[in-house]
């Protein structure tokens, strides 16, 4: 399979693939960032069960829960903690 062979292209191969790869490349980094996504739901979910409350900041919730999965490349966790929703942004 042609993704198996990319190992840990980035969205940075991305731009210099041929149309067909950069889909493929495309695709790989948004179900990775969907699965980053879950995973830190699941911690800001995990730390209300615990403590009865949402985190009030991302420091909070990682000293609690710990570290966050590694953003994809060109993007930053942000967190709101008047509604408790964890995102992917783009700096």
């Amino acid at each position: 399979m042609l993704v198996a062979a990319l190992g840990g292209a980035s969205c940075e191969d991305a731009a210099k693939a041929p149309d067909a790869l950069r889909t493929q490349i495309e695709a790989r980094d948004h179900a990775r960032a969907v699965a980053a996504v879950a995973q830190g739901q699941r911690a800001v979910q995990a730390f209300q069960v615990k403590h009865g409350r949402s985190p009030g900041s991302l420091e909070e919730l990682e000293a609690s829960e710990g570290k966050l999965p590694t953003p994809p490349p060109g993007q930053l966790w942000s967190y709101d903690p008047a509604t408790a929703e964890l995102r992917l942004v783009q700096p």
